[in-house]
């Protein structure tokens, strides 16, 4: 008879599943005692343009490699999201969630403005924010970006589907229909979101939970929304090359006690495209 072949074995399972993941870090803490500390940085700057979490996971390896990455915890720090109290009316907001999440307090107080901090001036970055609340689920609010100086802005208003441009006297009244800053564009009340046959559409009754997403590039001066994960909505072109901004965020009023308008960063970390 012939000899018949043996059948192949599987391959033996590791031990501990749960531990594979800790390799790449053995081999980063070898990096780090055989002093290769220029190659251990490449990687880190590396990881931190791919995948940011990883960078900040990477970092908290082992007391070794805190020190090393320092720069990459720094580069973090910079990308991350959040409502900056100084930049926002104190007496109509409540921030939360490590400053990702913006609440409308207050009765009958109007609308609030709230801003994050600067954006990269160069590339095309992107932040989402999650509508978590919305009275009535109608969209009262508008989300996208202003000036550095907090002054003018402009947003996608969920409740009618266009982007709306607003500004800010030195008292913090709000005024409309106002003349945008030298060398910006305006497009104020441009429809922006369409439905499938091509008429206008908006978030009016389907706001709460929705999620937007705001993208700049500066590449072309150009701002523009995703909603839900849809396809990108052009927005506006003309913004200067390299203008600084800031997230931005106007609520609508809160005319009972709860719920109030809520809205919070749907991702801790700015996304750089």
């Amino acid at each position: 008879m012939p000899p018949t072949s043996a059948a192949p074995t599987a391959a033996a399972a590791p031990a501990n599943p749960a531990a594979a993941p800790a390799a790449p870090f053995n081999l980063l803490q070898k990096l780090v005692d055989h002093g290769n500390g220029e190659l251990l940085e490449l990687v880190a700057d590396a990881t931190l343009a791919m995948d940011l979490p990883s960078a900040l996971r990477l970092r908290q390896a082992c007391t070794a490699l805190c020190g090393r990455l320092a720069a990459v915890r720094a580069a973090a720090e910079a990308r991350r999201l959040r409502w900056v109290a100084e930049l926002m009316e104190m007496d109509k907001f409540a921030i939360s969630d490590e400053g990702r999440a913006l609440t409308k307090v207050g009765v009958g107080v109007g609308l609030g403005w709230a801003a994050g901090p600067l954006l990269p001036t160069a590339g095309r970055v992107s932040f989402r924010v999650r509508i978590e609340e919305s009275k009535d689920n109608l969209g009262i609010m508008v989300i996208g970006v202003c000036t550095a100086a907090n002054t003018d802005a402009w947003g996608l208003f969920a409740y009618t589907g266009m982007l709306g441009r607003l500004h800010r006297d030195a008292y913090g009244r709000v005024q409309y229909g106002s003349d945008p800053p030298a060398n910006y564009p305006d497009g104020d009340e441009t429809q922006v979101m369409f439905d499938e046959a091509g008429q206008p559409d908006n978030l009016c009754g389907k706001a709460t939970g929705a999620v937007i997403e705001v993208i700049v590039d500066h590449s072309e001066g150009s701002l523009a929304f995703r909603v839900n994960d849809e396809p990108p909505l052009p927005a506006l072109r003309g913004f200067p090359k390299g203008a600084p901004l800031r997230p931005w965020a106007r609520i609508g009023s809160s005319t009972r006690p709860a719920p109030h308008d809520r809205v919070k960063f749907a991702r801790a970390y700015l996304f750089e495209m």
